[in-house]
Order: C-alpha cells, then sequence, then structure tokens
C-alpha cells in the first residue's frame, strides 16, 4: 500500500485546520453581527408589515398581486391581522379615493374660490357654520358594517320597498329585485336618523349588500297590486324585510372609477368612502373621508359634460360634479329639500355657496401643526392618538363630497351600534358602560388659508 508523502500530509492536514479556523470566524461573526443586522431590520419594518414580492400593500390589508407568493403574502405580523380580512381595504388601490392628495397631483389651483366655499357655507348656509364643526357620525347616519358570516345559520330575508322609496327611486342600480333574498341576522341594527343604513360583507370574497331603510313599517310595503305584493309580500312574515332599497355587488375589492354602482348620493358604492374603526387603529385610513354636507350644489345640470368645472357657468348658473362622482345628487333642483341645509332657495345666489359632488378636500399642514392643535383641543391619550389618524386623513387623502345632510359636516363611519363598538371604545371615543360619545371636532385643524381643492381624476 503506497503512503502519503509527508509533505503532503502535513499540506492536508494544514489546510484542515484551516478550514476550522474559517468556520469558527464565520460563526463568531454571525454571532456578532447578525443580530445587529437583525435589530437594524426591526427597526426599521412596521409592526405590521407584508412582504411585497413584487406586489402591492393595500392599505393595511392584504397584498394583491398574482406575481406575489402565488397571489398571497407573507405576514409579520404578531396579532390576527393576516389572517382576519376586516382589515384589508375595501376597493382596488388605482381607485382615485384610494389615492393619496399626490397621486392625484395636489392643488386644483383653478378651483380655490370652491374651497373657501366649502369652508364658508360647509356646514350651514344661513348661519355660515365652517369646517370647524365638523364631526363624526358614530351613531346618528353611522352605517354599521355585518359580517356575513354572522348571519343566524344560513338564514335569508326577503327585501321588498317600502312606498315612499317607490314613488322617488329604482329599488335598486345593482340588479336586486323586489322580493329577492339577502342574509340576515335578526339581531342587527341599522344606524340612527332618517337614513337607517346598514351593510353586509362577505370579508373573504368580496360579496356585499348595502342596504337602506331598514326597520320600515311592514305595513307601508303593502301596496296591493303593485311590486311588493306581485312579487308575495306579506306583512305578517318575519322573513319579509320592509326597507328602502338594497344594492348587490361582488367586486367589493376591485371596483374602481368606472366599475361603482349608484349607492350613495355622489352616485358611487356607500362602502367606498366610509370610515372603519379598524381602519383607525391602524393609524392609517387609507383611503377619502367621506363628507356629508349642507351645501351640496344642485341642478339643473350644465349641459354635456356635466363634470366639467371649467365650463362657463359651472357652479354659478348651472350645477355639475366631478369625478370620483357619477351624478349631480340633486340634478332637478325642483323637489323639496333640494336647497341647501333643506332650503327651497334654488338661486344662482343660493347655489354660488355650493360645492359639487366628487370634490375633494385637503389641507395643508405639517406633523408639527397637528401636534400643535392635537395640543390646542387638548385631546389627551388614546384620543389624541385616534384624532392625530384622522388629521393625517385629512392631510394625505382629504374628504370627498358624499351626501348632503341638514346637520353640520359629518363623517360617515362604521359606528358604535354594530360590532366595531369595542373598536371605538379602544379609540377613545365610546364608552360602553354609559352609551356615550366622546367625539372629535376638527375647529382649529382646517382653516380658510389651508383647506384647497384637490385635482380631480382626469
Amino acid at each position: 500500500m503506497q503512503t502519503m508523502p509527508k509533505i503532503k500530509l502535513a499540506s492536508v492536514k494544514n489546510k484542515q485546520r484551516s478550514k476550522r479556523w474559517l468556520s469558527f470566524f464565520v460563526s463568531l461573526a454571525f454571532v456578532v453581527i447578525g443580530p445587529l443586522i437583525i435589530i437594524k431590520s426591526r427597526a426599521s419594518v412596521p409592526s405590521e408589515s407584508f412582504e411585497p414580492e413584487n406586489g402591492i400593500q393595500t392599505g393595511v390589508g392584504v397584498l394583491q398581486d398574482s406575481s406575489a407568493s402565488n397571489g398571497k403574502s407573507i405576514c409579520f405580523s404578531r396579532n390576527a391581522l393576516c389572517s382576519d380580512q376586516s382589515f384589508r381595504r375595501f376597493f382596488a388601490d388605482d381607485a382615485s379615493w384610494n389615492k393619496t392628495v399626490s397621486q392625484m397631483g395636489g392643488e386644483f389651483t383653478e378651483l380655490k374660490p370652491f374651497a373657501q366655499r366649502f369652508y364658508d357655507f360647509g356646514g350651514g348656509v344661513e348661519n355660515g357654520s365652517s369646517p370647524g364643526i365638523t364631526t363624526l357620525s358614530l351613531k346618528d347616519y353611522s352605517t354599521p358594517i355585518y359580517d356575513y358570516t354572522d348571519r343566524d345559520q344560513t338564514k335569508t330575508v326577503r327585501a321588498f320597498q317600502v312606498g315612499w322609496s317607490q314613488n322617488q327611486q329604482s329599488f335598486s342600480h345593482s340588479g336586486f329585485r323586489i322580493g329577492d333574498n339577502i342574509p340576515w341576522n335578526s339581531s342587527w341594527k341599522p344606524g340612527t336618523g332618517n337614513d337607517n343604513i346598514l351593510h353586509i360583507v362577505n370579508y373573504q370574497t368580496g360579496e356585499a349588500w348595502e342596504v337602506w331603510g331598514v326597520g320600515q313599517n311592514k305595513a307601508l310595503c303593502n301596496d296591493i297590486f303593485g311590486p311588493n305584493n306581485q312579487a308575495g309580500y306579506d306583512a305578517n312574515n318575519a322573513n319579509h324585510l320592509c326597507v328602502a332599497s338594497v344594492e348587490h355587488y361582488t367586486n367589493l375589492y376591485t371596483a374602481k372609477d368606472g366599475s361603482t354602482i349608484v349607492g350613495r348620493g355622489m352616485g358611487i358604492n356607500n362602502l367606498a368612502l366610509v370610515v372603519r374603526a379598524k381602519e383607525v387603529a391602524s393609524g392609517n385610513i387609507g383611503h377619502a373621508i367621506p363628507l356629508t354636507i349642507t351645501n351640496a350644489m344642485f341642478g339643473p345640470a350644465m349641459v354635456s359634460p356635466k363634470d366639467d368645472p371649467l365650463q362657463s357657468g359651472a357652479g354659478f348658473t348651472k350645477g355639475f360634479y366631478v369625478k370620483p362622482a357619477t351624478r349631480l345628487e340633486h340634478e332637478s333642483g325642483t323637489t323639496l329639500a333640494n336647497g341647501p341645509n333643506g332650503t327651497n332657495d334654488l338661486s344662482d345666489t343660493m347655489r354660488a355657496k355650493t360645492v359639487p359632488s366628487g370634490m375633494r378636500f385637503a389641507i395643508n399642514v405639517t406633523d408639527t401643526d397637528i401636534n400643535n392643535w392635537l395640543d390646542y383641543k387638548n385631546y389627551t391619550g388614546v384620543k389624541r392618538t385616534t384624532a392625530a389618524t384622522f388629521a393625517r386623513a385629512w392631510r394625505d387623502y382629504g374628504g370627498v363630497v358624499a351626501e348632503t345632510g341638514r346637520f353640520g359636516i359629518r363623517i360617515e363611519t362604521d359606528g358604535v351600534i354594530g360590532p366595531a363598538k369595542q373598536d371605538w371604545a379602544n379609540l377613545g371615543l365610546y364608552n360602553i358602560a354609559n352609551d356615550s360619545i366622546s367625539n372629535i371636532d376638527f375647529e382649529g385643524l382646517i382653516t380658510r388659508d389651508n383647506v384647497y381643492v384637490v385635482k380631480t381624476p382626469n
């Protein structure tokens, strides 16, 4: 048997020693440097985040992109955020209301006078109230959102249209027919106020029902030879619901400008703008906020196109709307309460105090300005954090004129009547024990000098 020369054996042993020393130093480097890298990484990553993998993070919702983890995402959250689809942002990322002010191109300088109209008359034409009285709709005119899976087992009810609504509008703009079924739970309650709205959402599939006028007197759905009775309505049937309208659609996560349905005054889905407690709790609302104002513009509308804000006479002798709105809410200008604040004054002078549906307003403020405002309002603790989130939303996304109302400027939320009750309590705005609201108003944050009109889509 041949033996290896000693010089070669020594060489092999030296190489083995070198490898062992190299392995030791690599291990030592990982022990020392590795934690530093991890610490640095943790410091630069939000507590709730998703691995992008060429995809797009939708607010604090799930990642949406076919190239990202086979259509899914890797979640680094320490709580239930990743599995809880109720955190997911509604509608497509490129829906205009889901874009920031800067993504929309910033200020529409030619429309500055409309920002001043909003400030001067947004809260009430008669008394000149300013947006400083803006508050959140947490009970009256809130729109509770119920989880489809919380229905009574597999229970459904049939929906019929109350008589007064038959005289004013279609039952649905989305193809839902009188007498069709909707999922239901007998404990579900709508927001209070005149509208009595509630929503039902299947968070897994993106199917949604928007129901307006819930809780109507069942006798008022008896219409003898009308559509309700033809569809088999029975006022004594507990599974027959008397409501004003129902919208039903399946594209809650993908609809955008051009693929909406008429679900609110401005002519798009109601759920497109509603502020949810879970969004506020994340620290980023992630979309424009809905504004119900008293001085929404009325008609008659301009000649085509009806959404051209620079057309001669727009907002003075004729009414108009701007995208993402799809209509002028009060186009005819002839029915009761079509004038601002419920008045019957439909003059050009009154129209010159109004702002159009769909117009977005934002404010020029810094983080320092926001902190100073929080001090001025004496907001502390959790409520201060919540107020700061809304203030940033005013700056980063702005608010869209969505509805006409009579009680100052309001921001529509999912409110404390439904399943979001505990969330709003955790945000410092609701006391469950004594059923009391600790609302936020934005007096001092919005001024005539810092409010402006945001550029419209296209």
